[in-house]
């Protein structure tokens, strides 16, 4: 079944020569739609504000810039698919768009706020930015579940955001620990991991077991993100299980570091896994390519929302695929702006930077196999497991 293509312009009915800003529309409506946004005139229809209206006056009165450009808004000409350059930027005609209009089928038109391409790209760093301190504030608050009575993934997945519950409970009391407290313990002789010992550990409430509570973290940082709510449970599912052990080290490598310390430093204070244990190298794996493009944190944010925007998971739905795509391009667009404008090789650095997703890849399958050999036979001795934990251990 073919689709025939559009080929009258929307607006002023003409040949339509593609589409531009979001409809099918002529050249010359699409130009005439740049410029008087960014006119400094004010214009007002002189008549009955019907000059485009087909079904009263034929042919239409091109002419009524007044009446024409608000024709474009009505039917759906978008201000935010404007490339501006900086000298346009101060003098979009903001005053036209933001009165409301009254149109001829007695519907008013949405007051339309003008954003420049480079303003919703810093809104969008700004509120990852945020979004990084919130987390922040999570891991360092009282909040400190017991992670055996949390369920399933779906279970996790399904409750609201516990995020808030860093203001409300405040901080851990007691933190940071001093060095007597963070000083290494006696490592176990089978698990060789201090968080794993050779029996299941008694759960602590102001103790919190930073590979469990960083998961938890992770997953509540992919809900924020909307386009992870237009998913199917399937789809989620699947994401969660392969991008969260991709965030989590990613964070860990990129808050130790920025703490001026090579290992795993948690917000308490304290360093786990320790150089002793059998999976510090695993754990340490990206440290080196964070040191190596010497990663700052604008990039980091951005970085971190592409590893979570992954089209490429396996058995993933064509509709996530095409969602996942999207949100991935947009900030892969946002990552190589900002790239262009504080680096001297844009591109080059751009590149540097998506060098370090195989890296994490690696570190997270390295995680999963590491686990399914060495730690699964452990925890089948305990009475209970943290089971949303185990599910991403042993998904894809």
């Amino acid at each position: 079944m073919t689709t025939e293509r559009p080929n009258e312009c929307v607006i002023c009915l003409r040949p339509a020569t593609g589409y531009h800003y979001g409809i099918v529309s002529c050249k010359g409506c699409k130009t005439f739609f740049r410029r008087t946004c960014v006119s400094k005139e004010e214009t007002e229809c002189n008549l009955r504000k019907k000059c485009f209206d087909s079904t009263e006056k034929t042919p239409i009165n091109l002419r009524c810039i007044a009446c024409r450009f608000r024709k474009c808004i009505e039917k759906g000409m978008k201000i935010s698919a404007l490339e501006l350059k900086n000298d346009e930027k101060l003098v979009v005609n903001s005053k036209r768009l933001g009165k409301p209009e009254v149109c001829s089928t007695s519907k008013r038109l949405d007051i339309v706020r003008i954003e420049s391409k480079e303003t919703l790209s810093n809104n969008i760093i700004q509120s990852l930015v945020y979004l990084e301190s919130k987390l922040e504030m999570f891991r360092l608050s009282a909040f400190n579940p017991d992670y055996l009575e949390l369920g399933s993934l779906t279970d996790i997945m399904n409750l609201e955001s516990k995020i808030s519950l860093a203001e409300k409970l405040g901080p851990m009391p007691g933190w940071p620990l001093s060095k007597k407290q963070t000083s290494p313990t006696e490592i176990t002789t089978i698990s060789q991991m201090r968080d794993i010992p050779d029996t299941r550990p008694t759960f602590i409430v102001n103790e919190k077991v930073w590979m469990i509570f960083n998961t938890i973290t992770t997953i509540e940082y992919i809900k924020t993100f909307g386009f992870f709510h237009q998913l199917k449970n399937r789809d989620k599912i699947l994401l969660i299980g392969h991008v969260t052990l991709i965030c989590l080290y990613f964070n860990i490598a990129y808050f130790s570091l920025s703490k001026k310390f090579d290992g795993c430093l948690h917000p308490d204070g304290s360093i786990s896994p320790e150089r002793d244990e059998v999976h510090y190298s695993l754990s340490t794996m990206s440290h080196a390519a964070l040191i190596r493009t010497n990663i700052q944190y604008k990039e980091y944010v951005l970085l971190k929302a592409m590893c979570v925007c992954n089209p490429t998971i396996q058995d993933l739905s064509d509709h996530a695929q095409i969602i996942l795509t999207q949100e991935r391009q947009k900030y892969a667009d946002i990552l190589f702006e900002h790239c262009m404008k504080t680096q001297n090789n844009g591109p080059c650095r751009f590149v540097e930077l998506l060098g370090i997703f195989p890296i994490l890849e690696q570190q997270q399958q390295a995680a999963k196999n590491f686990f399914i050999f060495r730690v699964a036979p452990i925890l089948a001795k305990y009475d209970k497991v943290a089971e949303f934990f185990h599910e991403i251990m042993l998904s894809e």
